[in-house]
C-alpha cells in the first residue's frame, strides 16, 4: 500500500508501507500521518522541487480528507487530526464525514 498527499503545488513524500505489515491506528498515527502529513503541511518554501514546496499558500484553504479504514475512524487518530492539526480531519465534520 502506498500513502501521499496532495495539493495544487506540490505533492507529500510517498509513503509506502511494508509487505504484511497491518495498518492500524497506532502504525497510521505514527508512521504516516506524523511522518509524512506533518512534514509536508510544515513545509513553507515557495521554491524547490514538488516535495519541497510548500502544500499551500493559505492552509485555511486545506481539507484533509480520509475514507472509512479503521484506522482512519479510530477515535484516537481522530483526536489525534484534531489537537496536531487545529482540527482537520474530525469524525462527523460534515465534509470530512468518512463514507457509509
Amino acid at each position: 500500500m502506498v500513502w501521499r498527499m496532495m495539493s495544487h503545488r506540490t505533492l507529500s513524500e510517498l509513503h509506502i508501507v511494508a509487505q504484511k505489515q497491518t495498518v492500524n491506528g497506532t502504525y497510521y498515527r505514527s508512521e504516516t500521518l506524523k511522518k509524512t502529513c506533518l512534514d509536508a503541511i510544515a513545509r513553507r518554501s515557495k521554491k524547490g522541487s514538488v516535495i519541497e514546496r510548500s502544500m499551500l499558500e493559505n492552509m485555511s484553504e486545506f481539507l484533509f480528507m480520509q475514507d472509512g479504514a479503521p484506522a482512519h475512524t479510530a477515535n484516537v487518530t481522530q483526536q489525534w487530526c484534531s489537537v496536531k492539526s487545529l482540527g482537520f480531519g474530525r469524525k462527523g465534520s460534515g465534509q470530512l464525514t468518512p463514507p457509509t
